[in-house]
């Protein structure tokens, strides 16, 4: 592998690998969020609701109309203090999911591209449509993703149920 095909290629792991990280965090803390609202502040429950009901094909999507049920209908004054933080949430998984699905563009045309803004380009293979991905934007979405996993995980003073 040429040098900078290497280069492009470590960029990208670490890029997409520290939104995925993050947002795992992110997953985690609003299902234990969920979980808090039907069983408060009991932390044996809690555990115990989020292993019955996030079973592994419980998709993101579905935790986030969960989360905003919630919010929407039960706990408003989040959303009084945090307008945005549901917007934000969507548009945090939408990166996500660009980033962990689409292919890295590694011709030599897109490496140069790429290169002079330490960025990475993905193609999305079924539309051929090409998306660039700074290193100072992959930043701004990790910085949101911590500050709305912040939110939900201090919102209700409770323990955390995950070693976060």
């Amino acid at each position: 592998m040429i040098p900078d095909r290497k280069d492009y290629h470590e960029l990208s792991d670490k890029l997409r690998g520290q939104i995925i990280g993050a947002t795992i965090n992110l997953e985690l803390v609003i299902e234990q969020f969920i979980a808090l609202y039907f069983c408060s502040n009991d932390i044996k429950k809690t555990k115990e609701f989020i292993k019955l009901i996030f079973k592994e094909n419980t998709g993101f999507g579905r935790k986030i109309e969960l989360l905003e049920y919630i919010l929407s209908n039960e706990d408003k004054e989040l959303l009084i203090v945090h307008p945005n933080v549901l917007r934000n949430i969507k548009t945090i998984v939408e990166y996500r999911n660009n980033l962990a699905h689409r292919y890295l563009d590694t011709t030599r045309n897109s490496i140069d591209r790429a290169k002079p803004n330490n960025s990475i380009i993905l193609m999305n293979l079924k539309t051929s449509k090409e998306t660039s991905y700074t290193s100072d934007e992959i930043k701004e979405i990790l910085e949101l993703t911590y500050y709305c996993t912040n939110i939900l995980m201090y919102w209700h003073h409770s323990e955390t149920v995950f070693p976060l």
